[in-house]
């Protein structure tokens, strides 16, 4: 049974928890930054309801401009990229692109169901730790069941660490199979952090086994494609393949046979020459696919729009400068 009312304990565990969770559905975490440029932010836990760009270009000039991978351009970021701490990521009404248009996606749906969760957990929270401190004599009382509970979560958190960081060291000796001649390379990396633990601390304080492979770049070689599927379904987080260089023998790529890629969900074709009727069956064919990007004058708009109606569930684009 429950108390008459709260022990002060409860109101303090109730007021960290309510900053916690405020810290996490409010300021925004950068996801994408690109110093002197632009950065895209993300607000919301455990779903996103606000995607917004920020053009920065104001400040080339007295800011570094430079050309790093995501992971190397986050030493740049304000207030050592901890998203709590920076101004910009708590103006969520800020979004304008070069020429001053909102850039931004916003979902009221999601952001309600954010809300109505942050407002479960915080209950659950504190009942739980009254529940508890009703049953104890002082706040510093275990029993033997709250020593188990705890030496249980702990060992799981050890587990996950370990598989992790086992899993990171199978995928460090794969790239480095990478710099042989003919192989696939890493375009960018990507935090697979919780994001609950990237909204509080951001991605630059995640040490590098939460760090893999994202994206990788790989030539429309044929007779390459065999060693490509293997290389890339040891990379489980390589959600993301761009495809360049032109296609030698008869013009076509056999697309369809990247389906053997599990995860992959983004599709980058930077190949000549451009698509055709044929590509396009090819193409239809990879429906685990969320995203396929064209480079632009790629394919004509008929074309694309035949692709549009056999992948409804895909987005079709000829540039990769949204959200």
């Amino acid at each position: 049974m429950f108390c008459a009312r709260l022990h002060r304990s409860s109101v303090v565990v109730g007021c960290i928890a309510a900053l916690l969770l405020v810290l996490l559905c409010v300021p925004g975490r950068v996801y994408d930054w690109d110093p002197g440029f632009s950065s895209k932010h993300a607000h919301g836990w455990p779903f996103v309801y606000l995607r917004r760009e920020v053009y920065i270009g104001s400040t080339i000039g007295t800011a570094p401009v430079v050309s790093k991978g995501y992971r190397e351009s986050l030493d740049l970021l304000p207030m050592e990229g901890i998203p709590s701490l920076s101004a910009d990521n708590w103006r969520f009404w800020e979004s304008r692109d070069l020429l001053d248009n909102p850039r931004c996606e916003f979902s009221p749906t999601t952001l309600a169901a954010d809300a109505a969760l942050a407002l479960l957990f915080l209950a659950a929270i504190v009942m739980l730790f009254e529940y508890r401190r009703c049953r104890r004599a002082s706040l510093l009382g275990f029993s033997l069941g709250d020593v188990f509970v705890i030496l249980t979560l702990v060992c799981c958190a050890l587990g996950w660490f370990e598989l992790t960081n086992s899993s990171f060291r199978r995928e460090v000796a794969i790239r480095t199979a990478f710099e042989v001649e003919d192989s696939p390379g890493v375009l960018e990396e990507k935090c697979i952090a919780p994001d609950w633990a990237r909204a509080l601390v951001g991605d630059r304080w995640m040490p590098s086994f939460m760090w893999r492979t994202g994206q990788v770049d790989a030539t429309a070689e044929i007779a390459q494609l065999p060693t490509l599927c293997n290389d890339l379904r040891a990379l489980p987080y390589s959600t993301t393949l761009v495809l360049s260089g032109p296609i030698l023998g008869d013009g076509h790529y056999p697309y369809a046979r990247l389906s053997a890629i599990r995860q992959l969900d983004t599709l980058k074709v930077w190949t000549m020459p451009r698509l055709d009727d044929r590509d396009v069956q090819e193409l239809s064919q990879l429906g685990g696919l969320k995203k396929i990007v064209l480079a632009e004058g790629q394919a004509y708009s008929n074309l694309i729009e035949r692709l549009q109606t056999a992948l409804p569930g895909c987005r079709i684009v000829e540039d990769d400068a949204d959200l």
